[in-house]
């Protein structure tokens, strides 16, 4: 084969041009549009989506945590990542901020059935044997 028969080589990629846009990137975009939000806020409202990204992640892959603690704990996130982006508002702003969901109570001694608790109250119970 000569040199003029070897197709060209197309340039190389950049690892982070195959990584499809965070859905963070999104929800940056729909607040500063919702709230208006100036370049600082969102500089700011990115790191605190990044941050709640990393822990939630980082709850969710630890296979020794039960699936109780997880959604617990990934509620708490929630609520902390709602608390940081109101303390980074105006008044204004603050008014037109609406979380997805209210904020709740978690963690132990709080009287909500956990998914185990879902788990067995949805489990068939296995007939007896007629032995």
């Amino acid at each position: 084969m000569t040199a003029a028969a070897v197709p060209p080589v197309a340039p190389a990629r950049s690892a982070t041009s195959r990584i499809p846009r965070r859905q963070g990137d999104d929800r940056v975009a729909a607040l500063t549009r919702a709230l208006n939000l100036d370049a600082a806020q969102q500089a700011q409202l990115t790191k605190v989506l990044e941050s709640r990204r990393e822990r939630i992640s980082k709850v969710w892959n630890d296979a020794t945590l039960p699936a109780a603690y997880r959604i617990s704990a990934t509620r708490a996130i929630e609520d902390n990542t709602a608390d940081q982006i109101r303390a980074m508002l105006s008044e204004e702003q603050k008014k037109k901020y609406n979380p997805s969901r209210p904020p709740q109570k978690v963690g132990p001694g709080v009287d909500e059935p956990s998914v185990e608790d879902w788990m067995k109250a949805t489990q068939q119970p296995v007939p007896p044997t007629g032995h």
